[in-house]
């Protein structure tokens, strides 16, 4: 057998981006699909507590830990300007010194601290929605979206982006660019929950009744309001029993307003039956849910590739989901698409209801990716 592909990932776990966590965990499910002798070596640069976490999660039998400290300081970033020398050689912080065929998600560019050529790096750009959502941004982060759009543009030599949506804003707003773009669809792989007891966990959150389950973070985008409106019109109908469940971590340090906002709002409409929120669920608990769930409800005013979408496909679950066209992209069964801002058509798609849906095999889907992704990393 030839020596196995070697795949850099750069990898932390993030609560306040709990998607960016869960999508490099997912390429390392997926490719944890391929027969043995297909499967590439990963290297997980980290620190060790997030390493054990991949392997804990992941079970992958090729890893590689590589010590790696996200944020230097401004005296290491110093001295890895300032041509200081120490034995006669320049001093670097966080130099990477590993061989490998592809290293990603990577900083913009080459630099003497990190010698990887281009040709090995990847760099990954999860969507544009500041040229979509400008509104939902700060003046500074909206800048600071715009720059790292604008190098990834001009400086990668390699480019991921998660959904051909994606692409064709790429390509409108930077048509000059010479970066080879690759569109990889991720896909999800589910720790097994089986031994979960439904109704310990049902008691365990108040669950007493059928309910629809959304469980975007608490991002202004996500359009937790048009769900909350939505089941005010229901209840105004006369389904008073109709139940929504919010999850999430509740804090987002660039809008701390959010979901206290979003809670005065359902106080107001008097729907504290009609809508829970559950917090911050462990993983095996927020997957439980979603398989008991009516249907999953993804309002979002934006996404790049929904991580709540997949998890419903490989649940086999049917969806609601608001009319992007990066939804429509994603989902061709299993869903009723609505207009985004309208809680009337978010109604009129609960009420409708007939939520069966047409099985599929997730499993060849999860292999098929895999492929694709080596395939970029050879090309």
């Amino acid at each position: 057998m030839g020596r196995r592909k070697r795949i850099g990932i750069f990898f932390s776990y993030n609560t306040n981006w709990i998607g960016g966590t869960y999508y490099w965990l997912n390429w390392v499910n997926a490719l944890n699909t391929l027969p043995d002798a297909e499967k590439p070596e990963i290297v997980i640069l980290s620190n060790k507590k997030d390493f054990r976490f991949v392997q804990t999660e992941t079970g992958y039998p090729y890893l590689v830990y590589y010590p790696y400290k996200e944020g230097l300081s401004l005296w290491q970033k110093m001295l890895n300007v300032v041509p200081i020398r120490m034995n006669g050689k320049r001093k670097f912080f966080n130099r990477i010194n590993v061989e490998v065929d592809a290293l990603m998600p990577c900083e913009i560019g080459v630099s003497e601290a990190n010698p990887i050529p281009d040709s090995k790096r990847i760099n990954w750009f999860p969507d544009f929605q500041f040229a979509h959502l400008p509104e939902f941004y700060t003046p500074e982060k909206y800048v600071e979206a715009r720059k790292h759009s604008l190098e990834a543009a001009y400086l990668s030599n390699k480019l991921m982006l998660s959904s051909e949506d994606a692409a064709r804003d790429f390509h409108r707003l930077f048509p000059d660019s010479k970066a080879k773009v690759y569109v990889q669809h991720f896909t999800v792989t589910h720790p097994d929950f089986s031994m979960l007891d439904t109704d310990e966990v049902m008691r365990k959150h108040g669950i007493d009744r059928p309910y629809f389950y959304s469980p975007n973070q608490y991002w202004a985008h996500k359009n937790h309001p048009v769900v909350i409106d939505a089941v005010a019109e229901l209840v105004k109908r006369g389904h008073k029993d109709v139940l929504v469940l919010f999850s999430g971590k509740e804090w987002d340090d660039r809008n701390p307003d959010y979901v206290p906002s979003l809670k005065q709002k359902v106080n107001d409409l008097q729907l504290e039956d009609n809508i829970r929120f559950l917090g911050f669920l462990d993983r095996k608990e927020q997957l439980l849910i979603m398989q008991q769930a009516e249907a999953v409800i993804q309002p979002s005013l934006f996404e790049g590739w929904s991580t709540v979408i997949e998890d419903a496909r490989a649940l086999n679950k049917f969806v609601i989901a608001s009319d992007l066209d990066v939804n429509k992209e994603q989902l061709q069964t299993n869903v009723r698409f609505f207009e985004r801002r309208s809680e009337k058509a978010l109604a009129d798609a609960i009420e409708q209801g007939q939520f069966g849906v047409v099985p599929q095999s997730y499993n060849q889907y999860r292999e098929a990716q895999a492929r694709a992704f080596l395939k970029m990393i050879e090309d």
